[in-house]
């Protein structure tokens, strides 16, 4: 079976963040401030993943990065562009200079970072991913308002994690759920919904009704333990502006496929065509 890579809609419609009618634009999924675009190969995820070897895989080659066109100027020059973005791109840049450093590195490092501009960053890019996807369920306005006003916390059901990943391939994902089959609480509280988005040199995850008994660690690397995620919405109460120092793991790593593929004791849901991965096409023909 093959799937429809579905990043580029109709250039009249609603905005996937504030739900506007209107033109489209072109959003760059990470920012380009925070890669380099390039020419990409781009497939969907569920293929990227696919255990079945005989399905075939839908590829599509973008020469300029992963874009999608799902978003009003309004939301992706203005607020996006013009603001949140800057603070995303000094995080990132800085992350990026650490882990590049030839010195050996502590196992957590001290960043200093705008988080309420880098959740804001982060949802508006992720909720980019996918044609007319407005409706995010029972909190699509007020995520609406709280990405345009700058200011207050996420809805008490979201949380956002981040996690260093020193890999190339980009990673875009909306709508997955995560089922943990080793915990003890009642199973509709052992599963939650998710977004994650992952480019060098950090991944970032949104879970939605996550149990807070149910603790959400990273698989290390070597496959046999787990590793704690920065929580940023730990800073959700600050000021818009305001400067937070964030902790983040560096050793042990987490592993380059997770949260993708299942690790054990947990089962992956795979939604939608729209979520991607994305490699520089370069590399592929070397």
């Amino acid at each position: 079976m093959s799937r429809r890579l579905l990043q580029f809609g109709s250039k009249f419609g609603t905005c996937n963040i504030c739900g506007t009618d209107g033109p489209l634009t072109n959003d760059h999924t990470p920012p380009k401030g925070c890669v380099r675009p390039t020419v990409v190969q781009v497939k969907a995820l569920i293929d990227a993943v696919a255990l079945d070897a005989n399905e075939k895989t839908v590829v599509a080659r973008s020469s300029n990065g992963v874009k999608y066109r799902t978003i009003c100027s309004d939301c992706n020059n203005r607020k996006l562009g013009g603001n949140y973005d800057k603070a995303l791109i000094r995080f990132t840049n800085a992350v990026a200079e650490i882990v590049s450093s030839p010195l050996a590195l502590p196992s957590t490092v001290s960043i200093e970072i705008e988080p309420q501009k880098v959740m804001r960053a982060v949802f508006g890019h992720i909720a980019a991913v996918g044609v007319n996807r407005y409706q995010k369920g029972p909190h699509t306005e007020y995520l609406r308002d709280w990405f345009s006003s700058g200011m207050g916390p996420l809805p008490g059901t979201w949380k956002l994690f981040c996690w260093l990943y020193p890999n190339r391939t980009q990673i875009l994902a909306r709508d997955w759920a995560a089922l943990d089959i080793d915990s003890d609480l009642p199973r509709e509280q052992r599963i939650f919904p998710m977004w994650f988005m992952k480019f060098f040199p950090l991944g970032f995850m949104f879970t939605m009704n996550q149990t807070p008994g149910l603790c959400l660690r990273g698989l290390a690397a070597n496959a046999k333990g787990w590793v704690n995620l920065t929580e940023l919405t730990d800073f959700g109460s600050l000021p818009p502006n305001s400067v937070a120092t964030v902790n983040l793991s560096i050793r042990p790593a987490i592993h380059v496929e997770w949260p993708q593929k299942a690790a054990e004791g947990w089962i992956i849901a795979a939604h939608g065509s729209s979520s991607i991965q994305a490699s520089e096409w370069v590399a592929l023909l070397k």
